[in-house]
């Protein structure tokens, strides 16, 4: 970004006559625009309707265009001089461009830390890494920061099982998630969004139920088993699966509403999961209560959906 100041730049000496030809002395005349439009010609040039997602070649971390759905590591180093492209060249063709755009798309974008393939470490250790590398200063501009793994857990559990590894650091990585609620806690203009790689609506619409409602109660504190009319046997399920989400003793989130978790589904569209809730409504009626609404139901769904917990 550039600091803009009152100039009047009427009175321009020596003005080029055609400015499509560069001057012969090798000048760059898009230098000598005022700061306040070079500062908006960047914001149309690295700014992306699809944010950004953050990629890590040989160490170092780079801002790039966001990536297909490509699942497995082989098929992403095919395309990976495309995909690994950052999404500011202009920091590199002068080093006045380099100190007038760096960082300028942590200011523009949401930023994605997505994994797709199962060998790949966890997304929430990559955003606390990425975090603790920006000064203070960048901070100011972060606002959303969506964080998902693609590789669904029932099958990566398996795996991990195994090979004998213990899936909770990958896939849950708690260490990294109380050091993204500080972080969320110290800038509350930034939201992190992330992604519960257990918690998908597929089939069963009870399982998505009393999974949201664990995480509630984990995450937030929030007990729904008298509001929705949970029976014994499901509530037991409740308090050990709440206990399995967060540690015994680690601190909820309530006092930080800016780190949000969100199922799954979130990486189809809304049309696509208002379906998947009519369907497995449909096939877990005899589980519901009878007395349970069922259009309220819908509605705790999509407010899932579409705001996490």
């Amino acid at each position: 970004m550039v600091a803009t100041r009152n100039r009047d730049y009427g009175d321009v000496k020596d003005r080029p006559k055609n400015p499509c030809k560069p001057p012969a002395d090798g000048s760059c005349l898009f230098l000598t625009l005022p700061a306040e439009l070079r500062n908006r010609i960047y914001e149309l040039v690295l700014t992306d309707k699809d944010g950004l997602y953050m990629r890590e070649t040989n160490g170092r971390a780079k801002l790039c265009f966001k990536e297909p759905a490509i699942q497995t590591l082989k098929a992403r180093k095919k395309t990976a001089n495309k995909l690994d492209d950052e999404a500011n060249q202009l920091q590199y063709v002068s080093r006045q461009l380099r100190a007038e755009t760096r960082r300028y798309g942590l200011k523009l974008n949401d930023l994605y830390f997505v994994t797709y393939d199962r060998d790949e470490a966890s997304p929430l250790g990559a955003c606390v890494n990425f975090l603790m590398s920006l000064a203070p200063r960048w901070f100011q501009y972060l606002r959303n920061i969506i964080i998902r793994r693609h590789d669904a857990i029932p099958f990566a559990y398996a795996y991990l099982a195994e090979a004998g590894e213990n899936p909770n650091g990958k896939y849950y990585d708690f260490d990294a998630q109380d050091e993204l609620r500080g972080f969320c806690n110290a800038y509350p203009n930034m939201t992190i969004h992330w992604t519960c790689p257990k918690w998908e609506l597929k089939q069963s619409f009870c399982t998505f139920l009393l999974i949201g409602m664990s995480l509630a109660q984990a995450y937030r504190g929030i007990d729904l088993r008298r509001e929705y009319n949970l029976d014994d046997d499901d509530g037991d399920w409740l308090d050990r699966h709440s206990a399995w989400c967060r540690p015994n003793g680690a601190p909820d989130f309530s006092a930080v509403p800016n780190f949000k978790v969100y199922p799954r589904n979130v990486a189809e569209s809304r049309a696509a999961f208002d379906e998947c809730v009519r369907g497995t409504l449909s096939w877990c009626r005899h589980h519901v209560p009878m007395d349970a609404n069922v259009n309220t139901l819908k509605e705790l769904a999509a407010s899932w959906y579409t705001n996490g917990i």
